[in-house]
């Protein structure tokens, strides 16, 4: 159905008058006599109008599925109310169609959501697709941003895989689980103004890049692999790192770390040094690590090494052993 808009509402959004859409897929039934209806998620995206959603009913896809140029599209599991009222979710399998399939690829599509799916092969989200929302999903292998605006990565299990952005700029990594996998971001790009926070993953966090500047990292518990942060040239400044619990591996800042804060973290079983400030090159120091817990790791439970421009400040932390400029 199609509604009117004032045509001074249409030059002023600059939108279409076609409303958006619900469309259903659904490749075992009719989807329950709901229209429109489609019997592949293909067919259902190359029909979508920017703003439609799409509806998957439970049922395993081989599909290769790829959203290009495309505006705000919501793919997600069909839901129905379920007997105290919530909506509830049967996560469709998304498995490859053809052999080498990448997994779902999304290209140049911003607004873009994805919900409560299951994904056998992957996901990558590539091109200026910014405020993208990734929530509620099972993944068998990897997330994959090569750049990650504004974007929020929320309440995903991870079986496999890891969850990496070559860039990430003001986005929201938060309550994912990550199996066997790491976080990964900047990788030749920045990290800045991220928020990484309440995941619980297996192989460490690393926010690298040319910068690493202005990013949270909280509530995370890291149960191998360390939490390191490095930068390049811009830099590395302005990070907070509170509230982490890491196991079997330490946390780790190492080039030229500026005025960052590590706080309240509990740190213990690292191969290892527990904490370690590590300056390598350029401007360094200011740097104030407080009231962490760092203990039983194989080297030095805190350690502060290189020549900082400006002192770093070691206060009220609890520890065993320290090395090199470390003193509390």
């Amino acid at each position: 159905m199609k509604r009117a808009f004032p045509l001074f509402l249409v030059v002023l959004a600059g939108v279409s008058p076609a409303a958006a859409l619900v469309r259903y897929v659904d490749n075992v039934e009719n989807c329950g006599q709901r229209l429109p209806c489609h019997h592949s998620i293909m067919e259902a995206i190359d029909a979508a109008g920017a703003g439609d959603v799409i509806e998957i009913f439970p049922g395993v896809y081989h599909e290769d599925v790829t959203i290009t140029d495309r505006s705000s599209l919501t793919l997600r599991a069909f839901s129905q109310k379920g007997a105290k009222g919530r909506r509830e979710f049967l996560l469709p399998v998304i498995a490859c169609g053809s052999a080498g399939c990448p997994g779902v690829s999304v290209v140049r599509t911003p607004g873009m959501r994805i919900e409560h799916l299951l994904f056998e092969s992957g996901l990558s989200i590539v091109g200026v697709s910014e405020n993208a929302v990734v929530q509620g999903n099972v993944f068998e292998s990897s997330l994959f941003f090569s750049t990650c605006l504004d974007s929020i990565v929320r309440d995903n299990r991870f079986l496999d895989g890891d969850i990496t952005a070559l860039g990430a700029i003001r986005c929201v990594l938060e309550r994912n689980i990550v199996s066997q996998g790491q976080i990964l971001t900047g990788l030749g790009d920045d990290s800045r103004n991220n928020i990484i926070r309440a995941n619980v993953v297996a192989g460490g966090i690393r926010l690298t890049g040319d910068g690493t500047i202005e990013n949270r990292i909280e509530l995370n518990v890291i149960t191998g692999g360390e939490l390191l942060l490095s930068a390049g040239p811009v830099g590395m400044t302005g990070n907070v790192i509170r509230r982490n619990t890491v196991r079997n591996a330490g946390i780790r800042l190492t080039g030229a770390p500026l005025r960052n804060l590590v706080e309240l973290n509990f740190v213990s079983g690292s191969p290892g040094d527990g904490i370690r400030i590590e300056t390598i090159t350029g401007p360094s120091g200011a740097n104030v690590i407080r009231l962490n817990t760092s203990v039983e790791n194989a080297v030095c439970d805190i350690n502060d090494v290189g020549v900082t421009t400006q002192p770093n400040v070691w206060e009220n932390n609890r520890f065993v052993t320290s090395c090199g400029n470390a003193d509390g």
